[in-house]
């Protein structure tokens, strides 16, 4: 049985999770990535205008490190780059998969909710 959905609005924003490797981190102020013996790589220019990068919990970046358990360490790691409405991440896989900072990078999937029709909400 297939349930209907409805369409995700015009307008969503799509992302990519990137899996920051170990050594680096991200300055969320500035949308630079700091990695080993004061390394910088800044991907502006190969992202299309008003992306956004995030860390997945920004809330971990205002404790001190040594406060957070191996968990909260782990989570740290992982960023959203985030396209403008209209942009496809998918289009942007194989550069952001370049870049020097991340292990690992994945498309997130575009949900859709059901239509509440016979069987649905």
């Amino acid at each position: 049985m297939s349930i209907p959905s409805v369409p995700s609005p015009a307008g969503t924003q799509r992302s990519l999770t990137g899996k920051l490797k170990s050594s680096w981190t991200l300055d969320s102020e500035r949308q630079v990535f700091c990695g080993p013996r004061g390394h910088e790589f800044d991907p502006s220019s190969e992202l299309p205008q008003e992306t956004l990068i995030a860390p997945v919990v920004p809330a971990l970046l205002k404790r001190s490190r040594s406060s957070l358990s191996t968990a909260e360490r782990e989570l740290m790691l992982f960023i959203h780059v985030i396209f403008p409405a209209g942009i496809q991440p998918e289009s942007q896989f194989e550069n952001v998969k370049r870049w020097p900072c991340f292990q690992s990078v994945t498309i997130n999937p575009l949900y859709e909710l059901p239509s509440g029709g016979p069987g649905g909400f």
